[in-house]
């Protein structure tokens, strides 16, 4: 190669580079600095929605959520009042509406609950809330029908009652079963007893929480999906 050969060959490169640079550095401001940039933008999350048109599902998820969730808190307990019953609805509508976010909405949509309990039809507001979020929730009456289907479907979250015929401990009985099989998922004891004891039982016994209260259950679900 001659140097007239060698010369035309570095001008020829270096009007290459020169032709890719622009490229190159709009390549690098859209995959690195674009995210960050946009991250520093207050409410981000919503502004996402907004600019995307979907603040409008949010919003409705939203709304039949808290009307579910509020129907599910007013449900009789013995010795509550119609006072207690509009004060549960109004705190159950207040749980909606600070824990459903569009992070939320994003992160839970199909993700999938087990819900154990021999009397499904107590629960059919509870379930109602979880669904209009877009998490499905399967049913199982008895413990065995419980592990066999966990036996085959991988689970975000397991709710149980306590107390299924002839077991008056069966929500413990499931929940030892699990974790005796190295199973770790969130496990929430959903029932009659709202008590301190209780509640630290179910932690000691590797669950999550116990608790009697449809909003309680709501958002510590919510939680452990979100995670």
């Amino acid at each position: 190669m001659t140097i007239d050969q060698f010369i035309k060959l570095i001008e020829v490169c270096a009007k290459l580079l020169s032709a890719l640079a622009w490229p190159l550095l709009v390549l690098f401001i859209v995959t690195k600095l674009l995210p960050s940039i946009l991250r520093t933008i207050p409410d981000w999350e919503n502004f996402q929605f907004e600019i995307f048109g979907l603040k409008g599902i949010v919003a409705r998820k939203k709304a039949q959520a808290s009307e579910a969730l509020s129907a599910a808190a007013r449900k009789p307990v013995e010795g509550s009042t119609a006072l207690q019953a509009d004060e549960n609805a109004r705190s159950a509508e207040a749980v909606v509406e600070r824990t459903v976010t569009p992070s939320v909405v994003r992160k839970v949509e199909n993700a999938r609950i087990l819900w154990v309990d021999d009397r499904p039809s107590n629960n059919t507001h509870e379930r109602q809330a979880f669904e209009a979020l877009g998490i499905k929730v399967d049913l199982a009456e008895n413990t065995n029908d419980a592990l066999n289907m966990i036996g085959v479907q991988n689970y975000n979250a397991i709710i149980s009652d306590m107390g299924r015929p002839p077991d008056s401990r069966a929500g413990y009985t499931l929940l030892e079963s699990l974790r005796q099989a190295g199973n770790q998922t969130p496990f929430v004891i959903y029932a009659g007893s709202n008590s301190p004891e209780h509640r630290a039982e179910t932690r000691l016994r590797g669950g999550v929480d116990s608790t009697n209260r449809a909003d309680e259950l709501f958002q510590i679900v919510t939680t452990v999906i979100t995670r």
